[in-house]
């Protein structure tokens, strides 16, 4: 990019942000010629900076700017290499508010808006992992007939362009809601499908956690034989990948079927390894769930 561009994009942003609100519209018609993709792209990484430094009321301002600007910009007149640029970056904004900022609701803001963008230039691969995205928000909001209805398009949408990574994502998402409805049957389908599509596409870290997922299921259902079968191939797939989260996620899952079968040495010696993997507060509050219930001496 230009240097003298990013200046210009560097001092408008500034503006914007130091001048009182009802100057800001007349802020942005003063300086239309700077409105493009690329004052999008800085806004948003002008937004995460101050997110990084703990300037929540500026990033969240910047992200407000965002949305109405990627609005503006996606709309019918304009080019369509503009629109698809506008709604690539809303769907990386949107990526960003998710795993980041873990604000779910912003994240479908930017998901739906690059969604509508992706429908109106016919981008169906955008428009499969809008999708998919919005898909996984309303997981996290525990909306799950939401999830299954942004997921079912995205599936039909990734089979019918054959976008097997698509696919595969939604198969698993489909499966963790269906198995958080209690719906067994249905998540052990979804993520079996998924397991075969990982497979035939080399994804490892999709194999790995199709086969934990199905652990999960099987534990849930009481049948604690599978259940071990299944989490064990999963651990030897993620150690042998250095999958370290799906290791730690077995290992864990695998001291609760233990728990549940009342071999309680083994169900502690499972969570204290996964204490070596990784130090995240999930393993401890298991290992003291573990110790307290089987009131096991340290």
């Amino acid at each position: 990019m230009d240097e003298q561009r990013q200046a210009a994009y560097l001092q408008l942003i500034k503006k914007l942000i130091e001048s009182p609100s009802e100057e800001k519209p007349q802020v942005l018609v003063d300086n239309f010629q700077l409105v493009d993709p690329g004052l999008l792209e800085t806004i948003v990484s002008v937004a995460q900076e101050f997110d990084d430094i703990g300037n929540q009321n500026a990033s969240d301002f910047l992200t407000n700017v965002t949305l109405e600007l990627g609005e503006l910009m996606g709309r019918d007149q304009q080019p369509i290499a503009i629109r698809k640029q506008t709604a690539d970056i809303l769907l990386k904004c949107g990526i960003w508010q998710y795993e980041k900022t873990r604000k779910f609701l912003k994240a479908v803001e930017c998901w739906q808006k690059c969604l509508n963008i992706y429908q109106a230039i016919q981008d169906p691969i955008g428009e499969a992992n809008s999708l998919g995205n919005l898909g996984n928000a309303y997981f996290s909001l525990g909306e799950y007939e939401q999830v299954i209805g942004f997921e079912e398009k995205c599936l039909a949408i990734s089979r019918e362009i054959q976008y097997r990574q698509g696919e595969s994502g939604s198969l698993g998402i489909l499966g963790n809601a269906y198995y958080f409805l209690e719906e067994y049957e249905k998540a052990i389908d979804f993520y079996k499908q998924r397991l075969a599509i990982s497979r035939e596409i080399n994804d490892l870290i999709g194999e790995a956690n199709s086969l934990g997922n199905l652990g999960e299921v099987y534990l849930s259902l009481g049948e604690y034989n599978r259940a071990i079968s299944f989490q064990e191939e999963s651990l030897a797939m993620s150690r042998k990948i250095g999958y370290t989260q799906g290791e730690a996620n077995s290992v864990i899952a695998l001291g609760k079927i233990y728990y549940f079968l009342e071999e309680h040495e083994k169900a502690i010696d499972f969570l204290e390894r996964s204490l070596t993997i990784s130090r995240k507060i999930i393993c401890l509050q298991d290992l003291i769930f573990v110790h307290t219930c089987c009131d096991a001496p340290r």
